[in-house]
């Protein structure tokens, strides 16, 4: 994954910062930065983990957080460690749910069914030794069904735990952690005309950091050409900060530490539901 880590580490020299200060703005553990640009994945972290790191980083370093995710996964793929991940996953369910005496029986056991079937085809046949069979089917189908009922409480579990977490829907703001990654373009005058003739439904935005974290603030508008607006505030906030913008068009803030920025709309505190982590809200007026 060198060429990976290249990338991210052309992307902080551009930026003209240090490690510390990337650290400082995302949060993230310098060391962890360090690994990921020199493409050193391997450090023992779930890879939920190691692809949530690495979506921050690429948001910070203003790069295309998908292509740089698809990047990392095809890295992955080539290097082979998926494919012995889900190898061992797959030997560590067999030897926990199949014990392995209930498909290779004794070699003892294998000759008395042979002479049994000889006999039986003699004329001598043996019901008890049908009804054996039975059962080893019988049992042999609740194996499996028990593996497949496993699986679903597993896909269950991890889907409830992930939606336990989402925060709940507020209606005067509004939610997307898919958010744009794109650098933003200049207003145009169409636009700035368009922000003027609906100067009536103007509204006041301030941002209180409650610790250090990294802000995204841009009108909600397209340019003559279609392409986002120019960013009114793109950096870096530290505790006890304040920023304020007037807009009279819905705006766009994108955080990297929800919890510890505190909005206001009007001068009235908006609830952000316990969102956390990297998020993008739409605010609106009232």
């Amino acid at each position: 994954m060198k060429n990976l880590g290249e990338k991210l580490l052309q992307a902080r020299t551009a930026m003209g910062i240090s490690v510390r200060d990337a650290a400082d703005a995302t949060r993230l553990r310098a060391d962890v930065i360090e690994n990921m640009e020199s493409g050193e994945f391997n450090y023992k972290l779930p890879e939920i983990y190691k692809r949530g790191f690495l979506r921050i980083y690429a948001a910070f370093l203003k790069l295309d957080v998908d292509a740089v995710l698809e990047q990392y996964s095809i890295a992955l793929r080539g290097s082979g460690e998926e494919a012995r991940r889900r190898s061992n996953l797959l030997s560590r369910m067999a030897s926990a749910t199949v014990p392995q005496k209930d498909f290779a029986p004794p070699q003892s056991s294998l000759e008395s069914r042979f002479e049994t079937f000889d006999k039986s085809s003699e004329g001598e046949g043996d019901e008890s030794e049908q009804a054996d069979y039975s059962a080893k089917f019988i049992k042999l189908a609740a194996l499996f069904g028990g593996v497949i009922l496993a699986v679903v409480l597993i896909i269950f579990i991890v889907s409830s735990a992930v939606s336990k977490n989402a925060p709940e829907e507020n209606p005067d703001i509004q939610m997307n952690a898919n958010m744009p990654t794109q650098p933003a373009a200049p207003v145009s005058e169409d636009s700035a005309n368009a922000i003027n003739a609906v100067a009536a439904a103007e509204f006041s935005l301030a941002l209180t950091a409650l610790a250090d974290t990294y802000v995204l603030v841009y009108p909600d508008i397209k340019t003559s050409d279609g392409k986002p607006a120019e960013a009114l505030y793109t950096g870096p906030m530290q505790g006890g900060e304040r920023r304020e913008f007037r807009s009279a068009v819905p705006l766009m803030v994108k955080l990297t530490d929800a919890e510890r920025i505190k909005i206001e709309r009007n001068g009235t505190p908006l609830d952000l539901k316990g969102a956390k982590g990297l998020r993008l809200f739409r605010i609106v007026s009232k």
